[in-house]
């Protein structure tokens, strides 16, 4: 596996937010994680994006199975009061899609392909 790491990608105009998720995650790549998504949003918030309108692709086809710790940092991000309106999420392998399955609301939906992700978050 992949060494642990994450990419964020925001684009406050297009009120989009792509995170990439890498490798097999601890306690402590899921702080660092989490601190930078919210200081990410607290730029695209006082940038202008309104609070529930935002697109978030979560890409974690790269990443393992991830321990309770982890999967509970995941499950505040996707929380009904975070600041997206819909969560396209990529991950592989069926434990994987099994365990972000259990953490999914009625804004998340799971894709096989980026490209039908992005389709289904900009169909308005």
């Amino acid at each position: 596996m992949a060494e642990p790491s994450f990419a964020i990608d925001a684009d406050a105009r297009a009120q989009f937010l792509k995170l990439t998720l890498v490798g097999d995650w601890d306690a402590a790549i899921t702080a660092r994680f989490a601190a930078e998504v919210m200081a990410t949003l607290r730029g695209m918030m006082s940038g202008g994006m309104a609070h529930g309108q935002l697109r978030t692709l979560l890409d974690m086809r790269r990443k393992g199975v991830v321990p309770q710790v982890v999967a509970n940092e995941f499950a505040r991000i996707l929380h009904k009061d975070s600041p997206s309106r819909r969560v396209a999420i990529l991950a592989s392998g069926a434990l994987h899609r099994l365990q972000v399955k259990r953490l999914m609301d009625d804004r998340c939906a799971l894709f096989d392909t980026e490209e039908e992700a992005r389709a289904w978050l900009f169909a308005d």
